[in-house]
């Protein structure tokens, strides 16, 4: 890459990760190299210069608010990690937590998702309740997220995970149960509680 293409692209990184800018970037990565916060800073700058993945979620959190991950699981996936899932990178900018939703195809989660982010203006509380997120008369309901472990794009971008937690939009069965009530039709829709 042509150095001033990548000069460009680690000053637009560190401002957008609002670092100092330093002085003689453009010649020696030694006189980067300063303090160790300095060497991070630039091997950030590095990665997301060359990494068309990780550019492209900070192009849709820029563009959109948000981007939506879809993960899905393939033939040497375990068993106990089969299940598909989609989850929220950026909404902690604005908000401060992030959302989850196991189980639906990717495009049902993109709709879900990006209306439930849409919807909510506070930190939910657990049991919180979406009118309008689902649509057939069903309502949706929040649950915060134990493990975020799954959530990795969310911590590769900000480095940790979002202050106010991953909520997992939770979605009921054909009576009306959520996943941690008794009798919910876990065959006809599994979702494990993350």
């Amino acid at each position: 890459m042509h150095r001033t293409v990548l000069h460009e692209a680690a000053l637009a990184n560190r401002r957008l990760h609002q670092l100092p800018v330093l002085p003689g970037v453009q010649h020696t990565a030694g006189r980067l190299a300063a303090t160790t916060a300095e060497f991070e800073a630039l091997l950030d700058d590095f990665v997301v210069a060359f990494d068309p993945v990780i550019s492209r979620v900070l192009q849709n959190i820029d563009e959109h608010g948000l981007h939506i991950t879809g993960v899905f699981p393939t033939s040497d996936t375990a068993p106990e990690d089969r299940e598909q899932f989609s989850y929220t990178t950026g909404l902690s900018e604005r908000l401060g937590f992030e959302l989850a939703l196991a189980t639906m195809p990717y495009e049902t989660a993109l709709w879900i998702l990006n209306t439930a982010a849409t919807l909510l203006k506070d930190t939910p509380a657990e049991g919180d309740r979406i009118e309008g997120v689902l649509g057939g008369g069903y309502t949706a309901r929040l649950h915060r997220c134990a493990d975020t472990s799954r959530f990795a794009m969310t911590r590769r971008i900000y480095g940790s995970d979002p202050d106010r937690g991953v909520w997992q939009v939770l979605v009921p069965d054909a009576a009306g149960l959520f996943p941690d009530e008794p009798g919910y039709n876990h065959t006809g829709l599994p979702q494990p509680l993350y």
